[in-house]
């Protein structure tokens, strides 16, 4: 919405601040923390450096996208069925972000036809109690 862009455009000042969308997501605190020590690599937390207000309002916005009828909820749906709720979002605050400085730094409006989605029209899956178990086959050994 207004508000989101708005603060968005007011926290980052110019696009030509950053080279490319990683460093702004790195800049408002969505990337995620790496620690490497030796041949260990872990991938933790989002960092929350930048501004808290910005993270919170796309946040906002990426919540949003867990409505149906919302242009990103496709995204939202496939990368739910794999992490959690926490995850997808940031994930696709992250999206967001990225997609908002591709709009700003181009000077275009938001066009769908570049997320690679399509308007569907599908029916809601019935609610399943239960489920037929799996059989595993036993190897016959001679």
């Amino acid at each position: 919405g207004p508000i989101t862009s708005a603060s968005y455009i007011a926290v980052l000042g110019r696009p030509d601040r950053f080279p490319d969308s990683s460093h702004l997501v790195s800049y408002i605190g969505l990337a995620v923390s790496t620690y490497n020590s030796g041949e260990r690599e872990r991938h933790e937390h989002i960092t929350n450096r930048g501004s808290g207000d910005l993270r919170m309002l796309l946040c906002e916005a990426a919540h949003y996208s867990a409505n149906a009828r919302h242009s990103l909820n496709p995204y939202f749906r496939r990368i739910t069925s794999q992490h959690g709720y926490k995850k997808v979002v940031v994930a696709v605050v992250q999206r967001l972000a990225r997609i908002l400085f591709q709009m700003w730094r181009t000077g275009q409006g938001f066009d769908v036809n570049q997320l690679n989605v399509i308007r569907a029209r599908q029916s809601r899956a019935r609610r399943v109690y239960w489920q037929i178990k799996q059989v595993k086959e036993e190897v016959v050994r001679v």
